[in-house]
């Protein structure tokens, strides 16, 4: 039985994302289970609010590729105090994003505690 859409709705990775996620993985963007074993023992203190005042941003830690780290990871930043939430697509896997946070302490101890979890290049951004 076809659908409404027809043959390419039933494909993992639909053909207009084969190419981003090709790049994605061939250029070492994604973060995976094994990335993420120092979080298990990642000490840190919870991301407060200090140093001079700064425009809300964002951190975006990373791409993770599966549901399972994407709640291990949400749940990890909440319980540290860094808002976290999630975006993405069907083989792209899911973009974290940290905050927004209105002080220049608080991007720093979010950025920090993104790279003692196992994210590798952790950076902040206006977008999200």
């Amino acid at each position: 039985m076809s659908t409404p859409s027809g043959p390419d709705d039933r494909m993992a990775i639909p053909p207009a994302l084969q190419m981003p996620v090709a790049g994605i993985q061939s250029l070492g963007c994604l973060t995976f289970s094994d990335d993420l074993a120092p979080m298990a023992t990642a000490t840190r203190p919870p991301v407060a609010s200090g140093g001079p005042a700064i425009p809300p941003t964002s951190i975006h830690a990373g791409v993770v590729t599966n549901m399972a780290d994407e709640a291990n990871v949400l749940a990890f930043f909440e319980a540290h105090g860094a808002g976290a939430r999630s975006i993405g697509a069907a083989g792209l896997g899911r973009r974290i994003y940290l905050g927004p946070f209105a002080t220049q302490g608080a991007l720093d101890q979010a950025r920090d505690l993104a790279v003692a979890a196992g994210f590798a290049a952790p950076y902040p951004t206006r977008r999200f």
